[in-house]
């Protein structure tokens, strides 16, 4: 099992039912992907910023888990197409875009996942049709806007600007559990509440301003003790196999 860092070793130990010497620190191979995209493979150039969006699932067909209403569970602070509507006009004035990629297994029915000017929902699909994967895509990205998904981890390795959308934290907590007992002591970016504040945090980022990027360095320094660019051959490396020539 990888543990990318010393905070993580108690946490796989539990989740995977293993000792401590099948702990391996060393860094995950999907994170090499974002530092080997070219300007070439960017579907979205022509735009002067381009966020992502990736929430955890609050209900799927599986589990329903938590008190979110049916309008809270879908995208958190959003509780109409209305609001979807306001972020698309600002990025729509500002030259930018959302991509929005949902968890796999979180349940969309009745919900309007139709593409606006400024907002694209993607998926597997798109990733297959613009030859890309997840982590070649989150190369490309301006900024990450997510919750408590593992992905902002990896996405630390970039040093670029992450929004936490924390409204429903403690009914997450209690009814899905977190990995620390304090989460938000190590969410290196505005934790945000309201529809309001995402907007204005979203704005802050369209020019330019990022406050946060010493405390993103110095999280990534602890979280991605062991991470470096070239995993895959890291991992190689410590397996002893002999590659190519």
């Amino acid at each position: 099992v990888l543990s990318t860092s010393p905070v993580f070793d108690n946490i796989m130990e539990k989740s995977f039912n293993c000792g401590m010497d099948r702990i391996l620190h060393l860094g995950q191979p999907r994170t090499d992907a974002m530092f080997e995209v070219k300007p070439s493979e960017h579907p979205f150039k022509k735009y002067n910023k381009v966020f992502i969006w990736m929430p955890t699932f609050r209900v799927t067909d599986i589990l329903h888990e938590s008190n979110a209403t049916k309008e809270d569970c879908f995208l958190p602070l959003l509780h109409s197409e209305k609001d979807l509507d306001i972020i698309n006009q600002k990025l729509n004035e500002s030259n930018c875009l959302l991509l929005i990629k949902l968890h796999p297994i979180q349940r969309t029915s009745g919900f309007n996942l139709k593409n606006k000017s400024n907002i694209f929902f993607i998926d597997e699909h798109f990733l297959q049709n613009n030859k890309l994967d997840l982590y070649k895509l989150l190369g490309l990205m301006d900024a990450l806007i997510t919750d408590y998904s593992s992905v902002y981890f990896d996405y630390l390795l970039l040093n670029r600007p992450i929004l936490f959308t924390t409204s429903d934290i403690e009914d997450y907590k209690a009814k899905r559990g977190l990995n620390f007992d304090n989460p938000l002591s190590i969410m290196p970016g505005p934790h945000i509440e309201s529809f309001e504040r995402l907007v204005e945090e979203m704005e802050l980022l369209i020019n330019n301003k990022d406050n946060y990027q010493e405390l993103r360095q110095s999280l990534n320094e602890q979280l991605n003790k062991y991470v470096t660019r070239n995993n895959s051959r890291d991992i190689i490396d410590f397996c002893k196999i002999k590659v190519g020539v």
